[in-house]
């Protein structure tokens, strides 16, 4: 049976454009550097996910969702992008509670959080703040 999984929240900013970390990439001209490598460790991630779908639960054992998750949240907030981290920790707190039907729904909201803070990132929607 799923699980309840939280919702993105929507209150979160996108990109978090006052972190120090982000505004010193960005100084330093390696913020799109980092977002293109990012992008594609995340599809790395997604695809962790999608062979999960696949497994039975006991295969999960070495690197369950909830480590994915973990990842992604790490690898988002090195990014500033708040709401995708968010999410992800939401998702990371579930640990075993979650099941191989929940994944189709994490995957989604991932990707769709992702292409949001990239798009936001790559426009950047931050200049001059």
């Amino acid at each position: 049976m799923p699980t309840t999984l939280p919702e993105p929240s929507e209150d979160l900013a996108i990109v978090d454009w006052s972190s120090e970390t982000i505004k010193e990439l960005r100084e330093e001209g390696m913020y799109d550097e980092m977002i293109d490598m990012a992008s594609g460790e995340f599809e790395n991630h997604v695809e962790d996910l999608k062979r999960m779908k696949c497994k039975e639960r006991e295969a999960w054992s070495s690197w369950p969702p909830w480590k994915v998750a973990h990842s992604i949240k790490g690898l988002c907030l090195s990014l500033g992008f708040e709401r995708l981290a968010k999410y992800a920790q939401s998702i990371e707190k579930l640990k075993d509670d979650i099941v191989k039907d929940d994944l189709p729904e994490i995957i989604e909201n991932m990707a769709k959080l992702f292409n949001e803070s990239l798009e936001e990132a790559k426009s950047g929607g931050g200049e001059g703040k």
